[in-house]
């Protein structure tokens, strides 16, 4: 008895011949299964329809935004995830200007290993974040402190 791993499926593959060749019809007789209704074995109808579902919704911006940042933790996506991410500013400005979508970013770059220019450019495109709400829950808290102590 034989195991070849199959690069399609990364799994083990026991078969009593020695041949690749049978190892390749065999994954190949599984994968073309078709059962009397004309349908692939094992996809039914309803898996089909929720796959047709899931790809005519489109990504939020903000997920595709953090995407992107997670790949420019990676060097080599770092030209094509920054083009990216400038025509992801083009057609919705407004998910740059939210300082939530800032503070995940913050915390993903705290959690990864970047390299400046890309940290650099993250910081950047964030320059329209509007922050004053940042700024509203201190300056209460020091008015009821100053209050509290007179």
């Amino acid at each position: 008895m034989s195991v070849f791993y199959d690069r399609m499926f990364w799994s083990a593959v026991r078969v009593e011949s020695s041949s690749v060749a049978d190892v390749i019809s065999l994954r190949k007789s599984e994968w073309n299964a078709v059962d009397n209704a004309g349908n692939c074995a094992g996809v039914t109808d309803e898996r089909r329809q929720r796959r047709r579902r899931r790809g005519a919704r489109a990504r939020p911006a903000r997920r595709v935004l953090l995407r992107h940042v997670r790949f420019m933790s990676n060097p080599i996506y770092l030209k094509q995830t920054r083009s990216a991410l400038l025509t992801l500013k083009q057609k919705h400005p407004e998910v740059f200007r939210s300082a939530c979508v800032y503070s995940d970013v913050c915390a993903q770059l705290a959690r990864d290993t970047y390299l400046l220019v890309a940290r650099r450019f993250l910081h950047e495109l964030f320059l329209d974040a509007d922050f004053s709400a940042f700024m509203a829950e201190p300056i209460a808290l020091l008015a009821r402190r100053v209050a509290h102590t007179q």
